[in-house]
């Protein structure tokens, strides 16, 4: 049933990366007051994996594969003999009419596009890194000259309590609020200026501090740098930046209340108060205090109200159920033809599979498809196109293990050429030996039956046909145009336009041959 693969170009990373944030962005501005503060680092963290992890899952709830990025597939359909030949000549041309053009594009003068393009992603790509580079620098420099703090009772507590004996304590005079740098040896970092005899301010800092190391969310914010340095052009990825890093200072006053106890919600409300500094905020990197959003965090902190069981089951069920859409949403590009045209002398239909999503094939997929096909045509009694399309896909799911959802089955009506010409000929419709058809004594000139995917264009004629078939493929009505009629006077005045601008033309070829001679 699932279908996984690497190798998602990064134009689709970025194009489903972006619809996850949107419904991230839409759930936090309507849900976040009801849902655990918890939940939205989860989310952002699967659209981070959506945004730098090239996989793909297909699954029966994939999405359908935008048409812009689907890979060509030829069809083949049938098509009167005469159509055929006539497709094939214009078509020979065309390609000899342009073949010098098409030359000098390919060899003479190059397309640079791609190459800008690139260029251009990969100048964006290393101007953003070293943007952030040049700022974790500066922020290294100024905690250079920092001094450890020993022996603080505060301090050490809250260090055993949250089994973080290894961190290290530090303090400098350049820093206004405290903070967190490293990952994989974190040290927190406090302003000298702090009031270290204020014993509530201090254990709440810590403790906010400290849940930041133990959640990792340094490591957390070094993901969303690498995405920001992939993903440099995307508006929505710089939103979500500063969505994220919010929610995670949200995460953790609620976390840091949760062991407090709720009796403690005005005292750390002015602890974030008392920390909270103007200023320029601090590197992405690290974790900090700052001013920014400071009331709503406040705000935040007061309402703040224990999770209840009912609210925590459908945070799960929302996480659950995101992580699966999230997963599932993306498919990288597949070849969706799946079979060749297949038909059948016991039926009136032929048909073509194409996939609707990529799924695991196995060896001789097309020959598989081809037999299952061709069995069901061969035993066709019905002559119903859309009963056959339903007996094919059954077939189909049933040989690969899938749902039959995952096929398309394109139907063609095919009548052998004797039962097309009793048809025809019923209707009043014959064809010469010329190729010609002829419609009651009068000479065809443009013709179509759009259900069996035959067209016939002439420049001389008397009369138009269109034949009209029903689901099945039965002719219920022959439509004919002649002079007179809007439409087929509208055609001729076209024609002669045409012919004239190709006399034209070729008076003037004739001209300029005669000029060089």
């Amino acid at each position: 049933m699932l279908r996984f693969t690497m190798g998602m170009p990064l134009q689709m990373m970025a194009l489903y990366g972006s619809v996850m944030i949107l419904v991230v962005l839409f759930l936090r501005l309507f849900f976040k007051k009801k849902l655990p503060p918890l939940v939205f680092p989860v989310l952002w963290g699967l659209v981070l994996v959506r945004l730098l992890v090239p996989f793909s899952l297909s699954s029966p709830l994939s999405a359908p594969l935008p048409s812009w990025l689907q890979q060509p597939i030829t069809y083949s359909g049938n098509m009167a003999a005469t159509s055929n030949v006539m497709v094939q000549e214009a078509n020979t041309a065309a390609l000899t009419a342009g073949t010098q053009q098409a030359t000098e594009v390919l060899f003479g003068q190059p397309d640079f596009g791609p190459m800008m393009v690139a260029l251009v992603f990969v100048l964006g790509c290393v101007a953003t890194a070293g943007l952030l580079l040049v700022q974790k620098r500066r922020a290294d420099r100024q905690l250079k000259d920092s001094l450890l703090v020993e022996q603080n009772v505060t301090i050490c507590d809250v260090l055993n309590q949250t089994k973080l004996h290894n961190v290290l304590v530090m303090t400098n005079d350049h820093i206004a609020s405290p903070m967190v740098k490293g990952i994989l040896t974190p040290c927190i970092y406090l302003p000298t200026g702090m009031d270290f005899t204020n014993t509530t301010v201090l254990r709440h800092v810590m403790l906010h501090e400290a849940t930041h190391i133990r959640r990792k969310d340094n490591l957390f914010k070094l993901v969303l740098l690498v995405a920001l340095c992939l993903h440099w052009y995307n508006p929505l990825v710089w939103l979500m930046a500063k969505m994220l890093c919010a929610d995670l200072e949200t995460a953790c006053d609620a976390a840091v209340l949760r062991q407090c106890g709720e009796e403690q919600k005005q005292e750390y409300a002015y602890s974030l108060l008392a920390m909270a500094v103007a200023g320029r905020p601090g590197p992405l990197l690290y974790s900090a205090f700052s001013k920014t959003e400071v009331e709503r965090r406040i705000k935040g902190v007061l309402q703040y109200r224990k999770t209840t069981l009912a609210v925590l089951v459908v945070s799960v069920v929302l996480v659950l159920c995101g992580g699966t859409a999230f997963a599932t949403v993306g498919q990288a590009p597949f070849e969706n033809s799946f079979s060749s045209f297949c038909a059948s002398t016991n039926s009136r239909w032929g048909a073509k599979v194409y996939l609707t999503r990529d799924i695991t094939t196995g060896e001789n997929a097309q020959k598989r498809v081809d037999t299952a096909v061709l069995q069901i045509l061969a035993e066709d009694q019905t002559a119903d196109p859309k009963q056959l399309s339903r007996q094919i896909a059954a077939a189909l799911s049933a040989e690969f293990s899938v749902e039959p959802s995952a096929f398309s089955v394109k139907m063609q009506l095919c009548p052998t050429e004797e039962a097309l010409a009793a048809e025809y000929a019923a209707q009043g419709l014959v064809l010469q030996a010329n190729g010609r058809y002829r419609y009651r004594d009068k000479l065809v000139r443009d013709y179509e039956d759009l259900l069996l995917g035959a067209v016939q264009i002439n420049e001389d004629g008397e009369v138009d046909i269109t034949v009209e078939r029903d689901d099945k493929g039965n002719i219920v009505a022959v439509q004919h145009k002649m002079a007179g009629d809007a439409s087929f006077d509208q055609r001729t005045r076209e024609l002669e336009l045409e012919k004239k601008t190709r006399n034209t033309m070729e008076e003037g070829v004739t001209v300029t041959q005669d000029i060089r001679n």
